[in-house]
């Protein structure tokens, strides 16, 4: 491809009259003419442009290439390039580009726990945020979100989340084969978060504590890094409302990235983003909102690692399981009610 070579986006035939690249161009000893079930051979479209004559094909006729021909000898063009580039790279760069999705998700992970969790500590530590925390931690985390999804979603598609991963797999045909790498790299990204907040507010939390590093009391911090439940609710409240809330941020992910029922295009990180600000505004007061088992259980690997004792897995009778296990089965319902009652399109089939 050379700098000369027209960059043809999707739409550039519109103008043309329907059929007009289907066209048959009767040449001298056409006796074939209307007929293209002949394929264009890549040589003949090595050169061509839009706006060219027709070319030949094997059988003697000749004809305009229709759009998908031209597109996908311009994709396979591009393709081999890229490839060939990618060969005469550092291998550094080599190993970045092939595992650009799985670096996105670690990234943008690690962005949406750092942002989210460093609310929680602030509007904690900080007594003049105190009569605001549940507000702070509501717009922060959907802030979080929002910046999140903004520096990965164009590279990994922008989960963040291994119960958000599983149902696209389940409902959406994402490859099972990147599953257990997303999810570790979501589960990586969220542990180094937590490392790196306790590094920078060590001081304030060893003040805060006592130098103590405690799960329940009076100065926990435990809880500032992962979720616990209210004392008056059971463990089935706490994994259905969990469960629930997921099941709508499911929905609200199925609705902005569904094509046919008009997503709001370059927005889609905002609505997410405010999806669970709601939801931590409504729904999942009682439980902290995790929604997101990397989210809890990277930080809560940091905190056993970091000194806070096997406790951290044990306490509220080893609670732990409820944010790891309740946002996928309310991620797989929530991806199955919205296929079920949203019909976006004749061509549905969910």
């Amino acid at each position: 491809m050379t700098a000369s070579d027209p960059v043809i986006p999707a739409g550039s035939f519109s103008h043309l009259p329907p059929g007009s690249l289907n066209q048959v161009q009767p040449g001298p000893s056409d006796e074939n003419a209307g007929q293209t079930s002949v394929e264009i051979s890549a040589d003949a479209l090595q050169n061509w442009k839009p706006g060219d004559p027709s070319v030949p094909v094997p059988d003697g006729n000749v004809r305009r290439p229709t759009e998908a021909e031209w597109l996908a000898h311009r994709h396979s063009t591009l393709a081999h390039q890229s490839f060939m580039v990618l060969q005469k790279q550092h291998w550094w760069r080599q190993f970045r580009y092939h595992f650009r999705e799985y670096l996105a998700e670690l990234f943008g992970t690690y962005t949406m726990t750092l942002f989210g969790l460093g609310v929680i500590i602030t509007s904690t530590l900080n007594e003049a945020a105190v009569n605001q925390k549940w507000l702070l931690i509501g717009l922060g985390w959907g802030l979080a979100i929002m910046l999140a999804l903004f520096v990965s979603q164009g590279v990994s598609g922008g989960h963040l989340n291994p119960a958000i991963t599983i149902t696209l797999a389940i409902w959406r045909r994402f490859p099972w084969r990147k599953v257990p790498g997303y999810i570790l790299c979501q589960l990586l990204g969220a542990f180094l978060a937590a490392a790196c907040l306790h590094l920078l507010f060590l001081q304030s939390l060893n003040a805060f504590a006592d130098f103590q590093r405690d799960v329940a009391g009076p100065h926990a911090t435990a809880s500032l890094f992962v979720t616990f439940p209210t004392s008056v609710i059971n463990k089935a409240t706490a994994f259905l409302s969990e469960g629930l809330a997921t099941a709508f941020l499911t929905i609200g992910v199925f609705a902005v990235t569904d094509r046919h029922n008009v997503p709001p295009v370059g927005w889609g990180p905002l609505a997410l983003g405010l999806i669970v600000t709601v939801q931590l505004f409504s729904l999942t007061f009682q439980t902290g909102g995790a929604l997101n088992p990397a989210r809890d259980l990277g930080p809560r690997l940091y905190l056993l690692a970091a000194g806070w004792t096997v406790e951290v897995f044990q306490a509220e009778g080893y609670y732990f399981f409820v944010p790891m296990f309740a946002p996928i089965v309310g991620a797989v319902i929530g991806g199955f009610v919205y296929d079920l009652l949203i019909i976006s399109s004749p061509h549905k089939v969910y």
